[in-house]
């Protein structure tokens, strides 16, 4: 309440609100926060081209309103961040790419086999991780075919169940902002955020920002997608679907400062696929 009160007469650019999680411990709250970057990504990637020109691309994009993004999903008690961002950016990269309806794609047939040598609710992973192991295993099934149920199981992916297949990825860990906006304006893509604050907890409506949060890849506990990027009442953001049901933020999105000192390491750890067909 005071938080709030306090945006209204222009102290924060955000505003929050009650929702599944007011009544949960930081603990169980952490749960859900499960994002391990794989430090073997951190050298073996394609990177993408930094030398962009900012006004080449628009001022602002949102896949979610050209309706190239996916309905929001609820990964539940399962640290399956990771599966649910890199499953989004097939899934519009997909519909982007073939113009076809956007698919909704298995983020359990990631949890089951991945084969992260633990279960992944409890450890986590990694996107980029995720997108590979798409490539290696020749594609991902629907959610139809292979359904969510927040807990890790046997993998039982059949390849002839594959509806959508890529090629490769696309990588960036530099932290600039404009090189993320220029993917972006391509499509949605995978990011790494640091999610630990109250404030993201919380979040019900403007642009989310705070000064605690890491922006080194050490720091970065959750996975979401960009699906967009604009400016709210002189504050640019970026698009932030999350895979906490629609209960969360705004429908299930929030923005998040953007041009703000990397904040929370919205560039410091993103990727896309590349060759959805």
């Amino acid at each position: 309440v005071a938080h709030n009160a306090e945006a209204d007469q222009g102290l924060h650019t955000y505003r929050v609100g009650i929702n599944q999680f007011a009544d949960m411990t930081d603990e169980e709250y952490r749960s859900h926060l499960n994002l391990r970057i794989n430090p073997a990504y951190l050298q073996n990637l394609t990177e993408v081209d930094e030398r962009v020109d900012v006004n080449a691309y628009p001022d602002s994009v949102d896949w979610h309103a050209k309706g190239k993004v996916a309905a929001v999903k609820d990964q539940g008690q399962c640290g399956s961040c990771f599966a649910f961002s890199a499953v989004a950016s097939i899934e519009s990269q997909y519909a982007i790419a073939t113009g076809k309806p956007v698919p909704d794609l298995s983020a359990q047939q990631i949890v089951d086999c991945i084969h992260s040598g633990g279960d992944v609710c409890q450890t986590g992973g990694d996107p980029v991780g995720a997108l590979n192991l798409v490539i290696q295993e020749g594609g991902v099934e629907t959610t139809r075919d292979y359904p969510y149920h927040a807990r890790m199981s046997s993998c039982v992916y059949s390849r002839s169940k594959a509806a959508v297949s890529i090629t490769g990825v696309k990588t960036l860990q530099t932290g600039n902002e404009n090189t993320l906006k220029s993917m972006v304006a391509g499509q949605p893509v995978a990011v790494a955020i640091d999610a630990g604050h109250p404030g993201f907890r919380n979040y019900k409506s403007g642009v989310y920002q705070d000064s605690a949060c890491h922006t080194q890849v050490s720091g970065l506990n959750h996975g979401v997608l960009a699906a967009g990027y604009g400016s709210e009442n002189g504050h640019d953001y970026w698009l932030i679907k999350n895979s906490w049901g629609t209960g969360y933020g705004a429908n299930g999105y929030l923005k998040m400062a953007r041009n703000h000192n990397n904040n929370c390491g919205v560039a410091s750890y993103a990727c896309y696929p590349t060759g959805a067909h």
